[in-house]
């Protein structure tokens, strides 16, 4: 599929299929190769304009569509090196006219240049994916700081019971009882800490 002539934005375009090769017309050529429209007028050589990562897909739609008799709308995005104005994206629509038996005569239709809404298209979804990872920050953000609150409550009363611990066996006589009974509850914390990690792994 080549541009012919501008309409409206858009370019028509058209192929004939003659003797098991597919040619461009004429109008058409300039658009593909000013400088040797000769090179231009094979199928092969406008693929070869089509980017490489477009390529092979372009390639097989093409071959489907030439061998199956029902199957004649063909509309595709593709990238094209234009040898003036660079990469370009293209967004084509067309038909395939058979003859009697089926074998494909020509395609006619229209391509119109979609580079503005393709570049579009990339910045939203960039930014889209910017906001998306600050959100995720801002979420792994409020649950660090809910885990270290959940770790720190346990660990601060733990300390406070060892430290009881220490002032009541220096009494005289030691509180055996009540340092026994803070080392119990202190090791209650320290677990409770120890679950939270467990929660996380």
């Amino acid at each position: 599929l080549l541009p012919t002539h501008g309409v409206d934005g858009a370019r028509l375009l058209r192929q004939e299929f003659a003797a098991h090769q597919v040619r461009i017309h004429h109008r058409a050529v300039g658009c593909l190769h000013p400088a040797r429209p000769d090179q231009a007028r094979e199928f092969g050589a406008w693929l070869q304009r089509v980017h490489p990562d477009d390529r092979e897909r372009l390639q097989r739609r093409a071959e489907h569509m030439l061998a199956t008799p029902d199957d004649n709308v063909w509309s595709e995005e593709f990238r094209m090196v234009h040898p003036d104005h660079g990469l370009m994206w293209l967004g084509g629509t067309a038909h395939l006219t058979r003859d009697g038996n089926g074998t494909p005569l020509r395609m006619t239709g229209i391509t119109i240049d979609v580079s503005r809404r393709r570049q579009a298209e990339f910045e939203l979804r960039l930014h889209q994916n910017v906001q998306s990872r600050l959100a995720r920050l801002g979420a792994l953000g409020e649950l660090t700081a809910g885990i270290a609150h959940e770790i720190n409550q346990p660990l601060m009363a733990s300390g406070t019971y060892v430290r009881l611990i220490g002032e009541v066996l220096t009494q005289e006589p030691p509180q055996i009882d009540i340092a026994r009974r803070s080392a119990k509850k202190a090791a209650v914390q320290i677990e409770r800490a120890s679950g939270v990690v467990r929660g996380l792994r």
